[in-house]
């Protein structure tokens, strides 16, 4: 949840665009970590739920993502605008 307990972001099954927004606002400094707390839209059931998501800077271009309590997590590597590049097994950018 972000630091103002109110809802932090949409978040939705189409990665890795969603994971911009919280990047470049939590604006992390390396080793920071900060959790967000986001209205995850389920598709296709079109239900809507919260999710609780961790993100850890490791260093100048890679973040830790979490959700799910741990039961997810993913080493997204991004650009200098804070775009994931790699996002594994799921997305990776082309040159």
């Amino acid at each position: 949840m972000s630091s103002s307990g109110r809802l932090y972001r949409f978040g939705s099954q189409l990665q890795p665009i969603d994971k911009h927004a919280p990047i470049r606002r939590l604006n992390l400094a390396i080793g920071q970590k900060s959790e967000v707390r986001a209205a995850w839209f389920r598709f296709p059931s079109f239900e809507l739920e919260p999710l609780s998501q961790v993100y850890l800077r490791i260093d100048a271009s890679t973040y830790t993502y979490e959700s799910g309590g741990g039961q997810f997590t993913a080493d997204l590597k991004v650009d200098a605008f804070g775009f994931v590049t790699n996002y594994p097994e799921i997305w990776e950018a082309e040159d």
